[in-house]
């Protein structure tokens, strides 16, 4: 079987004929690395956007949305498009998330799952181009390969099945992979531990189904949280226990092994001046947020606290009212932005824990609060070279962008 080309393909593959490999400029900002406790060394945050900035970014205000292309009328789409109860559009409205791959400014979507949709094909929109078009940069694996209810699917090399993505993906910027954190099968879901993993530029993904080249975690299928911090560690909140894999030593901790508090699909960030993990919602399921609350975990002392948010929209992103939630930090304007699904953005001040809902210009974005499939869960990123958050939060609708500082 002849292997999908990741990020260089032809006219019918990619809808471009030039290669993208190499078209991406700029580099991550040099880490300053410190170390708290546990001798993770964790880097210090990204300086304000700087030297030449895309053509539609030039004109945006802070707090303006922006809109740019949508992927549903890209043209990049499979032909044939794989199977599905409800087809390719769950890759954004079927519990899907997306990544950032932060040299280039690429903001990533990855989902599919269950029996919505057997596409394991990622998507890409290079933000750092002055007219940015969505690509089909890997995949999806031919039809005649897709078999239900397994991990990885015929092909060769194999590729993991699509999964509902949740707050499950990450991209390492350190080592260039796009990363997924759970296992799971087209058909009987049934998630299991594990990380999967692709090279940006690889035409296959690592083989990894045995975990000899990252370990899987032990007592965690999939997160009901996630986030990584500027170092790529990754925090996975799952219920009562708290995950941490080591990117640099490639290894999982449990820094928490049995915490007061039980979160259930709650929006996590990692703030990189309090070395602490923010999470909003968290009540579904049994969790235990409750209203007018959120939850910290203090990374440097591996204790855990339930906070009060203040203000005159506390309540709008507390254990309650924010499940299913996207979540990220701007360590310029030290503040951390949430999305919960019902048209609006809301600010929470680390420092003092007021919660605003921002009066922002530009476009609308839609009310996802229908359903929990269409909430905003790991689609909501933080672009560092741009200084703002972007988001596609449903097939229909077009990409959305903010600059937040």
């Amino acid at each position: 079987m002849k292997r999908r080309e990741f990020l260089a393909g032809s006219l019918g593959t990619l809808g471009a004929s030039a290669p993208l490999v190499g078209i991406a400029a700029s580099l991550p900002c040099p880490p300053s690395p410190v170390t708290v406790t546990g001798g993770i060394a964790v880097a210090t945050p990204c300086p304000a956007p700087t030297g030449t900035m895309p053509a539609w970014f030039k004109s945006a205000s802070v707090f303006q949305w922006v809109t740019l292309p949508s992927l549903s009328t890209s043209g990049v789409l499979p032909n044939p498009v794989p199977p599905g109860i409800t087809g390719v559009k769950s890759v954004t409205d079927a519990w899907g998330a997306g990544a950032l791959r932060q040299n280039g400014s690429y903001y990533i979507l990855h989902g599919g799952g269950h029996g919505d949709y057997a596409g394991n094909e990622i998507y890409a929109l290079q933000l750092s181009l002055d007219n940015p078009q969505w690509q089909r940069i890997w995949g999806p694996t031919p039809n005649a390969d897709i078999v239900e209810n397994q991990y990885y699917y015929n092909d060769s090399p194999q590729s993991p099945a699509s999964i509902h993505s949740y707050y499950c993906l990450a991209y390492d910027d350190q080592d260039d992979i796009f990363m997924r954190f759970t296992r799971g099968r087209f058909g009987v879901p049934n998630f299991v531990g594990g990380i999967d993993g692709i090279r940006w530029g690889a035409s296959s993904w690592e083989q990894n189904q045995n975990n000899t080249i990252w370990p899987a975690p032990v007592g965690c299928t999939y997160a009901n949280g996630q986030c990584k911090d500027t170092s790529g560690n990754v925090y996975l909140i799952n219920s009562w226990k708290r995950f941490l894999w080591n990117r640099a030593a490639n290894s999982w901790s449990v820094p928490i092994a049995n915490s007061s508090y039980s979160l259930q699909s709650s929006g996590s960030c990692y703030d990189s001046a309090r070395h602490a993990v923010w999470s909003f919602g968290g009540s579904y399921g049994g969790g235990s947020v409750g209203a007018g609350q959120a939850y910290m975990w203090d990374i440097s002392t591996n204790n855990d606290s339930l906070i009060s948010l203040v203000g005159a929209n506390a309540t709008s992103i507390d254990g309650i009212n924010a499940n299913f939630s996207g979540v990220a930090y701007d360590p310029v304007a030290d503040l951390v932005f949430v999305l919960t699904g019902d048209g609006y953005i809301y600010s929470f001040v680390p420092s003092t824990h007021e919660v605003t809902r921002l009066t922002t210009a530009g476009a609308s974005l839609p009310n996802t609060q229908s359903t929990s499939a269409t909430g905003p869960w790991g689609k909501f990123q933080y672009v560092s070279q741009l200084g703002g958050v972007v988001i596609q939060p449903t097939w229909a609708s077009p990409t959305f962008f903010m600059r937040t500082h």
